[in-house]
């Protein structure tokens, strides 16, 4: 997905201005020691990358909106859900940006601390014995849960 923001971003950066001024005032990362989300769409740093596909995904919908088009619905996921949120006025930009900047932060912290996450299609009853046999301190537990018989499981080193 970060390939494809990037190569949004770039293209309609120079030609759209609602795209390009609401990109650049999306400076809320900046409190977190980050750059600016423009200068991000060139980055290689894991941390923000979610952030600058919202930045993207807003700029978008933000220079759709100028055109006079209006969403019927929104969606998302990931760094998406965070997207919808903000458009649909659930979250102001801070708040958004905030939530998106320490979901990502919190879970690169434990990423680094040894294990990983994986993807498991199987619903939490299917997927419950497993987990209770192995004792009271799992090894894995589940993380998430993107649909009813799609779980993301964490393991521990």
């Amino acid at each position: 997905m970060r390939v494809l923001a990037v190569k949004i971003g770039r293209i309609l950066s120079p030609g759209f201005s609602n795209f390009l001024s609401l990109l650049n005032n999306l400076s809320v990362v900046r409190q977190f020691g980050r750059p600016s989300l423009y200068t991000t769409l060139i980055s290689t740093d894991e941390l923000i990358e979610p952030s600058a596909q919202f930045a993207v995904q807003v700029s978008m919908a933000a220079q759709l909106r100028k055109w006079g088009l209006k969403p019927a619905a929104l969606l998302g996921h990931s760094s998406g859900e965070m997207a919808a949120c903000y458009l649909a006025g659930i979250y102001d930009l801070t708040q958004a940006l905030t939530l998106l900047y320490q979901r990502y932060y919190y879970l690169q912290r434990m990423l680094n601390k040894g294990g990983g996450l994986l993807i498991v299609a199987a619903t939490v009853e299917q997927i419950l014995p497993y987990l209770s046999a192995l004792g009271a301190e799992p090894a894995v537990v589940i993380a998430g849960r993107n649909s009813i018989s799609l779980l993301i499981v964490w393991a521990c080193k």
